[in-house]
């Protein structure tokens, strides 16, 4: 009797098998890097080679997380003061051109969306629309894409893209950009990225609004309304300039884009603790968007809540509130 107790009891301890799961590796925090080159088209086609192998040279430091490069033959390169642009680098002998060295806060990798987004950004730097462009006689311009080339710069995935188009301020317009997704690392001890920095200013949230998943380069997203009726609200460090990042909003609306002197007609403005916040609409057949935007400093903030439009509309009060309820510290 007892081995047959002592058995039985063994039976109901003994552990189920070990299961295995594959599970998709989620994004990580970490740094968008963006190296953009933008000017006349025949100019920046004649650097672009040298522009692609000074990416390609591109490293990151694993300590501090911060980028270092082989410039050019001719090549000169200035530190900046803005909090936005990390360097700004000067190809030899092409006039006014520059190459803008910047950094965001973001997802490692980036989904299909963000990637989607910054190519939206960038696209509308040179009219809105990505057109062949002309080789002249380097015979180095290469035609654009709607679609992100992706290549390696070292061990880090990077994304290249290739805009030309018309402008009022340079006419046959080319830009040239690279992103370069890097992950934070154990060892690095660079400042805060803008998704760890406390914010540089409070708010109140109406408490109908509830947490959610962070988006695209949000460092605070909330939702609001239940089921199948749900907007989203989302503050963004800036990424693109207020007219692009307006039209983006109007294009995902579905509305026309607006040039500088129509955006003007369109913005009003929010009054928040002594601060004064610009605020803008678009209300499409099936999505609107409302977006407020602050600014701090030398940086830009967008406030935006995206959904359905009746959602929007119901929201819309709360919103402005939650706008007025700002107080930069």
């Amino acid at each position: 009797m007892l081995v047959i107790c002592l058995l039985s009891l063994w039976g109901c301890i003994r552990e189920d098998p070990i299961r295995e799961y594959v599970v998709q590796r989620p994004p990580s925090r970490g740094s968008l890097w963006f190296f953009k080159l933008l000017g006349p088209e025949g100019q920046v086609s004649s650097v672009a080679a040298s522009f692609r192998a000074f990416v390609e040279s591109v490293t990151f430091d694993e300590r501090t997380g911060l980028p270092q490069w082989r410039l050019p033959q001719g090549w000169s390169e200035q530190s900046s003061d803005s909090s936005i642009r990390y360097r700004t680098l000067k190809p030899a002998g092409e006039g006014s051109l520059e190459v803008a060295v910047t950094q965001v806060a973001g997802r490692v990798p980036p989904s299909a969306e963000d990637v989607q987004t910054q190519a939206e950004l960038l696209r509308e730097q040179v009219g809105g629309k990505a057109e062949r462009p002309q080789t002249g006689g380097s015979g180095t311009a290469a035609p654009p894409s709607d679609s992100a080339e992706t290549f390696s710069v070292g061990p880090y995935t990077a994304r290249w893209f290739d805009f030309a188009g018309e402008t009022a301020r340079f006419g046959r317009t080319r830009l040239l950009a690279a992103m370069i997704a890097v992950p934070i690392s154990p060892q690095t001890s660079a400042a805060p990225s803008a998704s760890e920095e406390p914010l540089p200013f409070t708010y109140s949230r109406p408490p109908e609004w509830r947490d959610a998943p962070q988006t695209g380069f949000s460092v605070v997203s909330m939702a609001a309304g239940e089921g199948d009726r749900t907007a989203t609200i989302t503050i963004t460090p800036a990424a693109g300039g207020l007219l692009a990042n307006v039209n983006r909003w109007r294009n995902q609306a579905g509305l026309s884009p607006l040039n500088q002197e129509q955006l003007e007609d369109h913005l009003q403005t929010v009054e928040a603790g002594g601060k004064t916040l610009l605020y803008v609409e678009a209300l499409g057949e099936d999505r609107a968007i409302l977006g407020g935007v602050l600014t701090t400093g030398q940086r830009m903030w967008f406030i935006k809540l995206d959904g359905a439009p009746a959602v929007v509309e119901q929201e819309r009060e709360r919103f402005r509130a939650f706008l007025e309820s700002i107080r930069v510290l």
